[in-house]
Parts: C-alpha cells; structure tokens; sequence
C-alpha cells in the first residue's frame, strides 16, 4: 500500500494543467448532478402525514371586543370541551386581541365541520378555519407531473452521462501523461496493484471532491439564509421547501451520502481504465526452458572462472556493505546535481527498491 501510495502522489504531481482543468469539469459537474439528485429526493418527499391520535386541526380567531378576562375564560372553556384534544393561545401585538387567535386540535374521532359550525354559534368568533397545507412551489408541481418527471429524468441522465464521461476521461488522460513512468514500473518488477490502485484512487478523489463540493455549497446557503432575511424571502417564493427550517442540513447531508456511492463508482471507473500490466512468466517454466537449452547447447568452460583463487572471491556481508557504500555515494551525487544555468535542482526525489516495491519483486527490481 506504500508503494502504491507514492505512485499516486507522484502521479499527482505529473498531471498537466489540461488535466487538472478537465478533472475540475468532472468535479463540478459530478457535484451538479448530486445537487439535482439531492434536491430531487427532497422536493419529491411526501408530507409528513398527521399522527394517528390526534384529528383536524382548526383556527378559531375571537372578536376583537373580548377583554383578557374573557379570553381566559373562553379558553377554559375550549379545554374543558371533550372534543378538543389541545388548545394554543397566541397572543396578539400589544394589549389588543384583535391578532389573538385560538389554535385548537381536535380529538380523531371528531368531525371537523361540525365541530367549527359549533364553534361559530357560541357568537364570540369573527372566524373559524380549517387551515390547509401550502400549495407546493412551481418547480415541485412541475416535477409531480407526468412531463415534468420525464423531462427531469431526462436531465438527469443526461448531467449524469456528462459528468462520468468527464471523470473517465480525466482518468484516461492521467494514464497517458504517466504511460512512461508505467513502463518503468513494469518491468522494474512493480505489482499489478501498485499500478492500478493509483488510478482507482484517482478516480475516488474525483467522486469525493463532487461530494464536498455539494456539502460546501449547502453549508454557504444555510449562512447566506442565516445572515440575509430578503434572501430567504426570495427563495421562500422560489422554492418554500428549500427555505423551511433544517432544509439546507438535509440537503448536504443527501448530497454527502449521495456523494458517497458516486466516489465509489468513480473508483470502479478509475480501476476499469487502469492499466493491466504484462502477467510475468511462471518462474517454474522459465528455468525448465533454460535448463533443456543448457543441455541442448552446452557452453565451454573457461579456465578463468575454474581457476578463480579464494582471496579473489568476497563475502556476501562484504558485498552488500559495498553496495550500501555505492548507493549512498550515488544518492549524493544526485542530489547535489544542479542545472548549470538555473541552478535548481535536477533530481526531486530519491528512492530505493524497498521504498517501491515488495519482497517478490527486490530481486529484479533496479537499486
């Protein structure tokens, strides 16, 4: 994974700005279409429907003549009443009851429309009503249309074909600017995974960013509608369902999971595109073949290797503190290279085999 890691980094660090800047189209249309999605599901949520035990909700507004005194007492006896299940007073601006009203639930079992004719021949109500739901926004009506779903799942298909074709192409772009480095790799003996999970990497950075970008844009709309009441009053007529109270939080918090099953499909995709290295050959096979061609074409002997003398030959614990010598020696040297001209460095960064790659593969692979 460590390997795999730095490959993707380094991979990160290669891309040219045409890539970044179609990866930046891939992020902001991944983040459009999660957006829609989200907003979607929230203007096409059912009402929550009324709780079992309790009935019709009614609004009884008295006359604007009845002192407090009498206010009190009609109160008592609204709760006093079987058929009334709870009762709300709210006070009106100042002393005065004429904004006062009664807000009164009903028992289920009560009818509504008689219970209101009841109401109205006490005498002491200018007006008992019924209040009825808001009617939905524009948008939400078009969208509850048979047309209206049509053409919001064709958008929606289409912003959704637009925004993976941006990421796929952002990742096909990325492993054609890295085509060399993966050479490299391949046949520095390098695993099929420290290959191909930068690429699904990549592709999950791309979902994830789309994410953030919605959660970002919810979070600015909770503190542009916090901060501006002309602004909330705007989009109140727009859209009542995006201004109601915790509206902004669901939504981010929908585009957030949404994002989520996007950054994993980005994955797949990065993971689809990714280069398959070349399967090695199986070793078994490899020193069958060469064994038949030893016997098949023998090779003379030579006396120089037969003669070799025991002072000539070094230990391997020699061997290898000579080689650690002429890494350290060779690193540097690498890095104090510099452009003659400019004198920057030539080299960014230096890594061994076993900064790269696994076990199985030190053997074949380059110091």
């Amino acid at each position: 994974m460590s390997g795999a890691s730095v490959v993707f980094f380094e991979l990160l660090r290669g891309l040219r700005a045409r890539t970044w800047a179609l990866g930046a189209l891939a992020i902001g249309l991944g983040g459009l279409l999660l957006a829609a999605l989200a907003l979607g599901t929230l203007l096409l949520e059912p009402e929550p429907a009324a709780r079992a035990d309790q009935g019709a909700r009614l609004i009884a507004v008295p006359q604007a003549t009845l002192s407090q005194t009498a206010l009190g007492t009609l109160y008592q006896k609204l709760l006093a009443d079987p058929a009334v299940l709870r009762v709300r007073y709210a006070f009106g601006a100042g002393a005065s009851s004429s904004a006062a009203r009664f807000e009164i639930v009903l028992r289920p079992d009560v009818d509504p429309e008689a219970f209101r004719a009841r109401l109205q021949s006490w005498g002491v109500f200018r007006a008992v009503i019924r209040p009825q739901p808001p009617p939905p926004s524009p948008l939400k009506a078009r969208l509850l249309s048979p047309e209206g779903r049509g053409l919001a799942a064709g958008g929606l298909g289409g912003l959704a074909a637009a925004a993976l074709l941006a990421l796929a192409l952002t990742v096909a772009a990325a492993r054609r600017e890295f085509s060399g480095e993966i050479g490299m790799l391949e046949r520095s003996g390098a695993s099929p995974q420290t290959i191909r999970l930068p690429f699904a990497l990549l592709g999950l950075l791309l979902g994830l960013a789309s994410a953030l970008s919605v959660v970002v844009g919810a979070a600015l709309l909770a503190l542009l509608l916090s901060l501006s009441p002309s602004a909330g009053a705007a989009l109140k007529e727009l859209l009542p369902e995006l201004a109601r109270p915790g509206a902004p939080l669901q939504l981010g918090l929908r585009g957030a999971l949404l994002g989520g099953l996007y950054a994993g499909l980005g994955g797949l995709i990065g993971l689809r595109l990714a280069p398959t290295p070349l399967r090695p050959r199986p070793l078994a096979r490899t020193q069958a073949q060469a064994r038949a061609r030893a016997q098949r074409y023998p090779k003379p002997r030579s006396r120089s290797r037969t003669r070799a003398s025991s002072s000539g030959v070094s230990s391997p614990t020699a061997a290898g503190a000579e080689a650690e010598r002429v890494l350290n020696e060779l690193k540097e040297a690498l890095r104090a290279w510099r452009n003659p001209y400019t004198g920057e460095r030539v080299v960014a960064q230096i890594y061994t085999k076993r900064e790269l790659y696994g076990e199985r593969a030190l053997k074949r692979a380059p110091d």
